[in-house]
């Protein structure tokens, strides 16, 4: 969510004061696409449903929701569900096809209004190449933008090295805020 709010934030304020640049790390790109992705053959049982698990286990022992509700989400059994019952809710929005299409990327690169970095990696299990617009992130004649998109780094791990301790997000971070506060 972290790297869908900054976008949103880039492109949607006008005060950016005393923000100099943003990096947006895995941003899912089209959450509707992901969802239905993460719920194909063995993704569902390896990324999906432990997710789910953790947010339900969360969401039960919330004050923020009745029992009514607590009944509701026990039920959910798919992260559509989920978006539908919990995200649009808080939100404020209608349902999970509204949620869905405020958060994707697709409109956004040409608003983005301050320095921005987007990393994202082919082995993201939450978001694939071909959810990108290539021609949109390509002539959107934005200065401000750049979109990298790497072989590796998962769904925002980026590790390097052997022993795994090292980070290419580190890096690619102080090396755009150095030259941003020069």
């Amino acid at each position: 969510m972290g790297a869908i709010i900054s976008i949103n934030y880039t492109t949607e304020y006008d005060d950016l004061d005393g923000v100099d640049g943003v990096i947006s790390v895995s941003h899912i790109i089209d959450n509707k696409r992901a969802d239905q992705l993460l719920c194909q053959g063995f993704k569902f049982n390896l990324y999906a449903k432990p997710l789910l698990n953790s947010l339900l286990r969360i969401l039960k022992k919330s004050e923020l929701y009745t029992d009514e509700e607590k009944k509701k989400i026990c039920k959910i059994k798919t992260s559509a569900e989920f978006h539908n019952l919990v995200s649009a809710k808080n939100m404020g929005l209608k349902n999970s096809d509204e949620y869905y299409e405020i958060t994707k990327l697709y409109g956004k690169p040409a608003k983005v209004k301050i320095p921005t970095i987007i990393i994202t990696s082919e082995d993201d299990p939450l978001t694939n190449r071909d959810f990108l617009d290539v021609k949109e992130l390509t002539d959107n004649n934005n200065n401000n933008l750049a979109f990298v998109f790497t072989k590796e780094g998962g769904h925002v791990s980026f590790c390097q090295g052997l022993d795994g301790k090292g980070s290419y997000i580190e890096e690619v971070a102080e090396e755009f805020f150095n030259i941003l506060m020069k």
